[in-house]
């Protein structure tokens, strides 16, 4: 077992622009960025928000600011999804499947892209993508957990799916969800503690919410990879945005799949340089 952290964000008038950017690049895709839709409805929030509190002497009260971090986070997913050369190649994103819904899509791009820039050649094919590094190549079953009830089923489905295909796999789990309502909203005194509480906290989710029958997985299965991404407010008021990676082999560490699962994270590499290039 090892973890990682990853994430980075400039300015709230930053963020502004790079979603104008953003919008403008997806729809040069032919993938329109529709008025309704969450990504432009934070947007707009965004703004009145960056006008009227941050820049103005408005009270912050008077804003849904869970709602306003939640929004934060699609936005850093959206804008991960488009730093990959992979998934803004060809007709990738157009072509993904109708039948999932649109956030476990986004979470399954955002983690493939975030792979990418972590180092490893990222290739597009059942059961949901494929990562590459120095000769060893795994498929991934990425889900976006909704809830505590979701846990088992979710990971009965993704170990389904590497079955049905040739390669050694990983599960990747989205866990913030698995977080009580009231606890969604994150102030820091000190934004660099960020990183910290956001692995405490997904320790603690991994901890109450996972046990052996879970991690009892088919040879196929090689590892739980878990994902935790958080919105947060720093003392300017303004949003900033952290997260935590961290993996789990189903085998011993020692085992033969143990050290084969700790080799190919070894060569995991990120820096805030590398991320959420634009």
């Amino acid at each position: 077992m090892n973890s990682f952290s990853f994430g980075a964000e400039s300015s709230a008038e930053k963020c502004l622009e790079n979603m104008d950017r953003i919008f403008m690049g997806l729809e040069k895709k032919n993938i329109k960025v529709h008025p309704s839709c969450r990504f432009s409805i934070f947007r707009k929030n965004f703004e009145e928000f960056y006008s009227k509190v941050i820049v103005g002497d408005e009270e912050s009260e008077s804003f849904n600011l869970p709602g306003l971090l939640e929004g934060y986070r699609d936005y850093c997913e959206l804008k991960l999804i488009y730093s990959s050369n992979k998934l803004m190649s060809g007709n990738i994103l157009n072509s993904m499947d109708k039948n999932r819904t649109a956030r476990d899509i986004q979470f399954q791009l955002s983690f493939a892209a975030h792979l990418e820039l972590a180092g490893y050649s990222l290739i597009i094919q059942e059961p949901d993508f494929l990562i590459e590094k120095n000769g060893m190549i795994y498929s991934v079953a990425a889900k976006r957990l909704s809830g505590k009830s979701s846990v088992y089923n979710n990971i009965v489905k993704a170990e389904q799916q590497i079955l049905n295909h040739s390669y050694p796999g990983f599960i990747a789990l989205s866990v913030e969800r698995l977080m009580d309502e009231k606890d969604f909203l994150l102030y820091l005194n000190d934004p660099d503690q960020g990183s910290e509480i956001c692995y405490r906290l997904m320790y603690k989710l991994i901890a109450s919410n996972f046990n052996s029958k879970h991690f009892v997985r088919n040879d196929q299965v090689r590892a739980l990879l878990f994902s935790f991404l958080m919105g947060c407010i720093a003392p300017d008021l303004e949003p900033g945005y952290s997260s935590a990676f961290t993996y789990f082999s189903v085998k011993e560490p020692e085992s033969k799949y143990g050290k084969e699962v700790e080799d190919f994270f070894s060569h995991y590499c990120i820096t805030d340089e590398d991320f959420f290039s634009v």
